[in-house]
């Protein structure tokens, strides 16, 4: 199972806790984070290309997204809190 709990769209990055529940990656390597990532990067990427060809967004003279990304493991319920804590005060220190 797949969900997306606190996240927050900034400028120029965004901030996710996704969930994923169920078995394993071994058991079922169509749920993992990185197959996740690729997927949200592509529709994403093909929905601006859209945009910049039919209602006449910008373009961007470099890549929409950066190759990697960065990934946590939150491990308690306090790591949680505050993490979402973070996200929700991202804009303000930005």
């Amino acid at each position: 199972m797949l969900a997306l709990d606190a996240f927050v769209v900034m400028p120029d990055h965004f901030h996710a806790i996704i969930w994923l529940r169920g078995g394993s990656e071994s058991e079922n390597p169509t749920v993992s984070l990185g197959r996740v990532i690729g997927a949200f990067k592509s529709l994403t990427t093909v929905a601006y290309i859209r945009g910049v060809a039919e209602q006449r967004w910008p373009a961007l003279d470099r890549r929409l997204w950066q190759r990697g990304y960065w990934e946590r493991i939150v491990r308690s319920e306090v790591g949680l809190v505050r993490l979402r804590k973070y996200i929700e005060e991202n804009p303000r220190r930005a």
